[in-house]
């Protein structure tokens, strides 16, 4: 990797494969745990839009606890491209 473009994939791949797991793993877990019959009402498509819209509303209160806890400003830092999460 040249370090000057790309060295934002080694210093931010922590934040990038948590990100990851967390929007990869948290559909999956809630339609085992709280939404089976809802997964089954609503089909795949209109499931994953609900889904992913409730996990981006509530990475904001966990981005809070960071912030307050660990003085954690952005979990993905990436100016260049100014993708700040």
């Amino acid at each position: 990797f040249d370090n000057k473009r790309n060295g934002f994939v080694i210093s931010e791949g922590a934040g990038i494969l948590v990100l990851g797991a967390y929007f990869v793993v948290g559909p999956v877990l809630l339609r085992a745990v709280f939404f089976k019959k809802l997964y089954q009402q609503m089909g795949f498509v209109r499931y994953s839009v609900m889904v992913s819209l409730i996990l981006v509303m509530a990475l904001m209160p966990i981005k809070m606890v960071l912030r307050w806890t660990l003085n954690l400003h952005y979990i993905v830092g990436i100016t260049e491209w100014f993708l700040n999460i």
